[in-house]
């Protein structure tokens, strides 16, 4: 899961690694990326999304047909049809917003303008966050138990609010004016088996000593 972290005002790149097998690297010349592949999605879960998404179809479309009808007659019913576009485009953006919050969106580390990226895939112009690494990069691993909050409704407007627990070890890099900052939060109760090749990455790749030599995962 994605999450941030606010920093004057502006959300500096963070993501939350939950599933090992997952993981995906990417190695260009100067920038070292991580991401997580998604699980695929349960056929509930499918359903749910095409029958929200032909829904919102129908409504553009009728939207779209009753402006078409309103600018076609000669009364004063032409401004009713374009109002009825409004509507219409804003359906259009619930639409590709609720099929593009699945996007993949990569964790990057580019050496050569000395910042880390957390941008999607795919249309990186939407939503990219980064932050100015200071120099020399180095990489610090701390554990640490984050919290998640959650909620359930009953269709009635009420329902229940919980709290889970998650061990992992905080990827933190050292941010400029910042000091260090956590942007990656691996979580496993087996640092070195679940995350090796990427912290085998940074070491090889950046050129920085070994993070793990004297962790304790017990």
């Amino acid at each position: 899961m994605a999450g941030a972290i606010l920093i004057f005002g502006k959300k500096a790149p963070f993501f939350w690694f939950s599933i090992p097998e997952n993981l995906r690297i990417i190695t260009e010349p100067g920038h070292l990326s991580f991401h997580e592949e998604f699980s695929k999605p349960s056929t509930k879960d499918k359903i749910i999304r095409y029958a929200f998404s032909i829904g919102l179809i129908v409504l553009i479309v009728k939207f779209v047909s009753d402006g078409l009808q309103y600018n076609d007659s000669d009364t004063f019913l032409p401004f009713v049809g374009q109002l009825s576009f409004l509507p219409a485009s804003l359906l259009l953006f619930l639409l590709i917003g609720f099929n593009w919050r699945r996007r993949i969106k990569l964790i990057t580390f580019d050496f050569n303008k000395n910042e880390i990226k957390l941008e999607p895939m795919k249309f990186s112009f939407l939503g990219t966050k980064s932050a100015t690494i200071s120099s020399p990069f180095n990489v610090n691993i701390q554990r640490n138990t984050r919290e998640k909050q959650h909620t359930s409704s009953d269709g009635d407007g009420y329902g229940d609010r919980w709290t889970t627990y998650h061990e992992g070890y905080e990827v933190m890099v050292n941010l400029e004016k910042l000091g260090y900052q956590s942007v990656m939060f691996l979580e496993t109760d087996n640092l070195k088996q679940d995350y090796g090749d990427l912290i085998n990455k940074f070491v090889t790749f950046a050129g920085i000593d070994d993070p793990l030599l004297g962790i304790d995962e017990n």
